[in-house]
């Protein structure tokens, strides 16, 4: 009796050693893994930064995600992604294509200035990544971003 109860043990632990990972993988679909980080150069100061998304198909619009030094969670969700950065009065506009809405993103903008002009540069790391350097050269107007194609509207 007592083998039968140690190969019952064992094979309950193997089964915890097997099944616990694959749950712990399987939950990280279910929840928002994104994360979303922005920075500054000494020459900027972070609370005049501002960072808008819009993302097509869905009731995300204008959703602020960062502003006043603090930020939100970015959401799970896919499609064209419009990013509006403006920092005191200049802005500019960039989209991103996110493809799978359980894929999660690494999300990083780092705002300097260089030559007068105050730029952004933009790391998205994960399942579809991009990197790009913008300039926030552009006054900010109603309809920003339509020069680019981009549905981000402003009042």
């Amino acid at each position: 009796m007592k083998m039968r109860q140690l190969k019952v043990v064992i094979i309950i632990m193997c089964c915890l050693v097997i099944i616990y990972p694959l749950i712990q993988i399987g939950l990280s679909h279910f929840t928002n893994q994104n994360t979303f980080k922005v920075t500054a150069s000494k020459d900027i100061n972070i609370q005049d930064v501002k960072i808008e998304l819009s993302i097509w198909g869905t009731d995300i619009v204008d959703k602020v995600m960062f502003e006043n030094g603090s930020s939100e969670t970015i959401p799970e969700e896919y499609g064209e992604n419009d990013w509006y950065l403006s920092y005191k009065n200049k802005h500019t506009a960039f989209r991103h294509f996110k493809t799978n809405n359980r894929a999660d993103h690494n999300y990083n903008f780092h705002f300097y200035e260089e030559n007068d002009t105050i730029k952004c540069n933009v790391e998205i790391e994960g399942y579809n990544p991009r990197s790009i350097i913008i300039s926030l050269d552009k006054p900010i107007k109603t309809d920003v971003g339509a020069e680019l194609g981009l549905r981000i509207s402003r009042d």
